[in-house]
């Protein structure tokens, strides 16, 4: 209904590689596009968002549409560890400075901030100095979330890539 909030992109990304040949959340924004009222938030690491930002300008005309660029590091070096198979950081970052030239209410999500890896005052610091560069409309960060589901493959993680880390 008119009023109420649509979330896309929270429990997994919407632009993922190969929307590029399904072009599923494209049609999704088609049908979004229709329609008025709504309050619309996309989260995504991808660059790809950029390929529909006319429509997302269509949206923006008729709902309140706020786009989440997630961005871990600023480090390309430590972001090929953390995120293998995303676009690098630099990358993300102009892709907020495109969706804000194009006048879409675009902000940077450091998320998730890992502790010990990249939540220290410094690196939130040069994260937000960044977000400014890029003109975001905002800046935000989350901390990690480990369900107990995933916390043996995270911990394993930082076991292998960050020993220093690791709890004695």
């Amino acid at each position: 209904k008119p009023g109420e909030e649509i979330a896309i992109g929270t429990a997994t990304d919407p632009y993922q590689p190969i929307e590029r040949r399904m072009g599923v959340t494209r049609s999704l924004l088609e049908v979004l596009a229709e329609y008025s009222g709504y309050e619309i938030g996309i989260v995504t690491k991808s660059t790809l968002i950029t390929r529909d930002i006319e429509l997302l300008q269509r949206i923006a005309k008729q709902n309140r549409l706020m786009l989440h660029i997630t961005i871990t590091t600023p480090d390309t070096e430590l972001a090929r560890v953390l995120e293998p198979r995303a676009p690098r950081p630099d990358l993300r970052f102009a892709t907020v400075r495109r969706l804000r030239a194009a006048g879409l209410w675009t902000g940077i999500l450091c998320a998730p901030l890992l502790p010990g890896i990249t939540d220290s005052g410094p690196a939130l610091d040069r994260m937000a100095q960044l977000a400014r560069q890029a003109d975001a409309s905002f800046f935000g960060a989350q901390p990690l979330f480990l369900k107990p589901c995933s916390k043996a493959i995270y911990l394993a993680f930082v076991e292998e890539h960050f020993p220093a880390l690791r709890a004695e």
